[in-house]
């Protein structure tokens, strides 16, 4: 991922939406323009938060540093539609290479423009592979050798998060539950979040696994069932002779973010995605 860097133009308004974005965007950092870094090299990204009725010739001291490896945003706050054209073109006139993001929120609607802003910006991060069967290797080791996750599950206004047990195969966990509130989120959204971790003790051992992914409820008559009973050891007849059902829960992971230090030590960026699938 790609460090940002916010500018504003010191607005309270600007603010608030630098502030709000920036922790949605996630490794980035937001600052008055008359605080700018001396130096940029941290930073992949610049994007400039600017309102009405202000100089923009800030924006125009930055762009004459040396930007051509950099992803530059804009973000009009409070903005009129002709004032936003107006100053998109005044930067991309300064500019060698096209405009990474733009966004015109107001914030006198309330803070939805500003979360969906952040959201869009958010997507873009980037990894530099997706697919890469050695970060597959690392997440798939690091699940095998824990067997306790924190599951996610939500619905409009109910959230749930559930520590329980589980087993990993083929890119999905599976995880025996006897029910509760999760299920009547799970029935209205499959969508869930799980989350896999080591406590803290220092960067060098930092391991923290995020995964997205779709949640079935399966029954005990399917065949599947009785595959993932085995595999925890869990008998026909213990099963038959249970007072409640134990209900498998499958979920087909989508994407899992790692972030682990090993990676540090194979080249790579502290954190890194893979996608299982779309």
């Amino acid at each position: 991922m790609a460090n940002t860097l916010f500018l504003y133009d010191g607005t309270a308004a600007s603010r608030l939406t630098v502030q709000m974005i920036s922790g949605i965007v996630s490794m980035s950092n937001y600052k008055i323009y008359t605080e700018v870094p001396t130096s940029l090299v941290q930073y992949k990204r610049i994007v400039f938060a600017v309102s009405p009725n202000t100089d923009h010739a800030w924006i125009t001291a930055v762009l004459q540093q040396d930007l051509s490896q950099k992803d530059i945003g804009i973000i009009g706050v409070d903005m009129a539609d002709t004032a936003w054209q107006m100053i998109c073109s005044h930067i991309k006139k300064q500019m060698e290479h096209s405009l990474l993001f733009t966004a015109c929120v107001h914030t006198t609607a309330g803070t939805e423009e500003i979360i969906q802003a952040g959201e869009r910006l958010q997507a873009l991060n980037a990894f530099p592979d997706e697919n890469d069967t050695t970060v597959l290797d690392a997440i798939e080791t690091f699940l095998q050798d824990h067997n306790t996750c924190v599951l996610a599950t939500g619905c409009e206004n109910t959230v749930r998060a559930t520590p329980i047990e589980y087993v990993y195969e083929n890119g999905k966990l599976y995880m025996f539950s006897e029910g509760g509130i999760k299920f009547a989120n799970l029935y209205r959204n499959p969508q869930v979040s799980v989350a896999v971790f080591d406590s803290y003790a220092g960067f060098e051992k930092l391991a923290g696994l995020q995964m997205k992914g779709i949640c079935r409820i399966i029954e005990p008559d399917e065949e599947t069932y009785a595959i993932i009973a085995e595999k925890r050891g869990i008998t026909k007849k213990k099963i038959a002779t249970m007072p409640v059902i134990l209900h498998v829960l499958e979920i087909e992971l989508t994407t899992a973010v790692f972030l682990w230090a090993g990676f540090l030590k194979l080249g790579k960026s502290v954190r890194q995605m893979y996608r299982f699938s779309e």
